[in-house]
């Protein structure tokens, strides 16, 4: 028998994580897990979309570093005010994880 689980309980891996505020990370109850070929669609449906989304994170990434280096290739001070005005932090981490993001979409 699996584990019950209450509809509103927040997985402990997910109680400090830095993720925006419109993810929900509630653990879905009984009814809504069931095995059948409905669930089996919504696993490859969000797996489509984030497969999709990274690339066009890291895509849009490197945009915004390509246009925001200085010469020494450092951020330009508008990149920094706007990281922290838009607390990008909560979606990337730090900067260094933001340009891992921007390295993936160098097409060269």
């Amino acid at each position: 028998m699996a584990k019950e689980t209450k509809p509103d309980q927040l997985h402990e891996m997910w109680k400090n994580a830095r993720v925006p505020d419109d993810i929900n990370f509630n653990v879905p109850g009984e009814n809504k897990v069931s095995l059948d070929r409905t669930l089996a669609e919504e696993f490859r449906e969000l797996k489509r979309n984030a497969s999709k989304n990274l690339v066009q994170m890291a895509l849009l990434a490197q945009g915004v570093r390509a246009t925001n280096e200085n010469q020494s290739g450092d951020y330009t001070k508008q990149f920094h005010e706007w990281y922290a005005e838009f607390n990008m932090e909560k979606l990337f981490g730090s900067k260094s994880n933001f340009t891992r993001y921007a390295q993936v979409g160098e097409v060269k």
